[in-house]
């Protein structure tokens, strides 16, 4: 049984791929963040608006709402930390692949364009946007918590 081994074409257009699906991964989960967190924004807003709650069940509610901003925002950075890590190895191993037997660096990065922006500055830049927004969030839900204490 003879093994096929992928030609630099193959290898490149499935970093390329994965690249994209981590991307996409990344996109997705901070939307979901944004659209959750104004969800909770409305409902605070709500809460404290709404004239007929008395002070505890105001303050009960503040508290659940701070505490559930929170925790997504924990949630949602650990999971796109998670992606940005897996991104940013796929980056490195396009940079560096080895071969098999001869341990030698192939030239992929000679013989093909960038897959990602301009090396590990998009990386870095890119994983601040999406864990920075949860992390930013998290700071905000643990201002407001305080404040309402």
């Amino acid at each position: 049984m003879s093994e096929s081994r992928l030609s630099q074409r193959e290898i490149f257009q499935l970093l390329r791929d994965q690249i994209e699906h981590e991307d996409s991964v990344i996109d997705h989960r901070t939307n979901w963040l944004l659209v959750l967190q104004g969800f909770l924004v409305v409902a605070y807003v709500t809460g404290l608006a709404n004239a007929s709650l008395t002070l505890s069940q105001r303050t009960t509610l503040v508290a659940v709402l701070c505490v559930s901003g929170i925790t997504l925002s924990f949630f949602a950075l650990l999971s796109l930390g998670a992606a940005n890590l897996h991104l940013a190895a796929l980056v490195r191993l396009w940079e560096h692949p080895k071969d098999d037997e001869s341990g030698e660096i192939k030239g992929l990065r000679a013989d093909f364009p960038p897959v990602i922006g301009k090396g590990k500055w998009v990386i870095v830049n890119g994983g601040f946007g999406s864990m920075g927004t949860a992390a930013l969030l998290m700071a905000v839900w643990i201002s407001l918590f305080i404040y309402a204490r």
